[in-house]
């Protein structure tokens, strides 16, 4: 008897047990449907916005295979001119331009062997009424699960806008470049041709001085000495006109230390006897033009040297960088400059007096080859105390 309840114990216990499992069981199914739901509802919100963004992209979408096209979104028939299904039952090379179709298929071929991840090319595409246009096409691969490739992707850019204006820049750059020789060679003859009269004319007042000494006395003297000055003046702006022309025209650009090229030029100019030339800061070694840098100081210690009316003369160069630009400073101890002539002085045959011995176009010079580099030249200066040019060179137009 003893044996009988318990066994109907266990039967009883077994039967609860497997109730507790089926309930269990139910539960977790019912939880698994519902997370199942859930999972096809957001793969299918994942697939329509998908969807949304394939039919709505701003680029041309194709999906391939093997070269033939499976599927396109709206944009990219739009751009071929033909309908969507249209352009399934065609191949890209249908719609490559004949003379792009070799280099696509190489680049396809480099993607199916995997020896690239994806690439980018330019090329033409020809549209459904034979009118060719260029796009900037990327194509990566579409996986499967076991890493074979199931698609191309191919993204369209039309870029037929920016083809033609880089043609059109590449033509203008070569239509100036050809005017900037017809200038040269013009300035060189002008320069000639102004030259011989003045020659001339210079020749005959020296021949008057010489011939007719006793004749011309006191302020006759002085009004043939006023010519030659004039003379010189003319030859010094027919010469500036020439250097300012040939800005940027000098194709050799070797290594110049800075450092060096400020020391040099300062033993070159013609200086006081009190004279004191200080450097600071880290100069650089830069890929320029040495004749147009050497031009810059040479113009910017020689006014901190003439205009000055300090028993000492005093020039501090210094030198800095940003992140962007090498930068220099020449400072002098000189007469100083007006606030208002500030703009003027950079300014083509803008002089401050008439008195004055500069022609008005050294620091345009200055100014033109700054520019040319890629960076300014600004004036900082009170009367009587002196005066400081700053500029800059842009790196991307001067590194080594």
């Amino acid at each position: 008897m003893e044996a009988i309840e318990l066994l109907e114990k266990k039967l009883q216990r077994e039967i609860a047990a497997r109730q507790e499992a089926e309930r269990i069981l139910e539960e977790k199914s019912l939880e698994l449907y519902q997370n199942n739901q859930k999972l096809e509802q957001l793969n299918g919100e994942l697939e329509s916005d998908l969807i949304h963004l394939f039919e709505n992209a701003v680029f041309g979408i194709a999906l391939t295979s093997n070269g033939d096209i499976k599927t396109v979104n709206s944009k990219f028939g739009e751009m071929m001119g033909y309908a969507v299904e249209e352009l399934k039952a065609l191949t890209i090379k249908d719609l490559t331009y004949k003379e792009d179709v070799s280099k696509s298929y190489q680049l396809t071929n480099a993607l199916i062997a995997q020896q690239v991840d994806q690439f980018e090319l330019r090329k033409r595409y020809r549209r459904k009424d034979g009118s060719l246009f260029w796009a900037k096409t990327k194509v990566s691969p579409v996986l499967n699960q076991d890493g074979s490739t199931r698609y191309h992707l191919a993204i369209i850019e039309d870029i037929q806008f920016l083809v033609e204006a880089e043609e059109k820049q590449a033509t203008l750059i070569q239509t100036l470049q050809s005017q900037n020789k017809e200038l040269d060679a013009f300035a060189q003859v002008v320069s000639h041709d102004l030259k011989s009269p003045l020659r001339a004319v210079n020749t005959l007042v020296g021949w008057l001085k010489e011939d007719h000494a006793e004749a011309f006395k006191g302020e006759a003297l002085e009004h043939l000495q006023e010519i030659e000055s004039r003379i010189g003046k003319a030859f010094s702006l027919i010469d500036g006109i020439l250097e300012y022309a040939q800005v940027g025209t000098e194709n050799t650009e070797t290594e110049v230390d800075t450092k060096a090229l400020v020391k040099y030029v300062s033993e070159m100019i013609d200086v006081p006897q009190q004279f004191q030339l200080s450097l600071e800061g880290d100069f650089p070694v830069l890929k320029i033009a040495r004749s147009q840098l050497q031009h810059i100081f040479q113009n910017l210690l020689t006014n901190g040297v003439k205009y000055n009316d300090k028993d000492v003369v005093k020039i501090l160069v210094k030198s800095w960088e940003t992140s962007s630009h090498y930068l220099f400073s020449v400072q002098d101890n000189g007469i100083g400059i007006p606030a208002k002539y500030f703009d003027k002085i950079f300014t083509m045959f803008s002089t401050l007096n008439e008195q004055t011995k500069g022609t008005g176009v050294g620091l345009a010079i200055v100014k033109k080859i700054c520019e040319h580099y890629g960076g300014t030249i600004i004036v900082d200066s009170k009367e009587g105390q002196g005066t400081t040019f700053t500029f800059s060179l842009n790196k991307q137009h001067t590194k080594l």
